[in-house]
């Protein structure tokens, strides 16, 4: 008859096993740890690059001021000039 220790005895096969089992865990934790974040990123960058295309809006008139300038005095833009009888 056997012991009740040697009936719940481990075996060193058993071990690694359950190591490696574990080590395939932390990895896989890992690769999805680093997909997850990866796309975070990408969501991020995206995010950033349609936030750079967008117009300014917070100072509207402001910008209209700096596009257009008033003219203290305006030319023709068909102006004619006197011609010389003389010639």
């Amino acid at each position: 008859m056997q012991s009740p220790e040697a009936s719940t005895a481990v075996s060193p096969t058993q071990i690694h096993l359950a190591l490696a089992n574990f080590a395939d865990e932390v990895v896989g934790t890992l690769a999805r740890l680093f997909a997850y974040v990866g796309t975070l990123a990408l969501f991020a960058i995206l995010a950033l690059a349609g936030l750079g295309q967008l117009p300014d809006l917070r100072d509207d008139v402001t910008a209209e001021k700096l596009l257009w300038s008033e003219a203290s005095r305006s030319r023709p833009a068909f102006a004619v000039a006197k011609l010389d009888s003389s010639e």
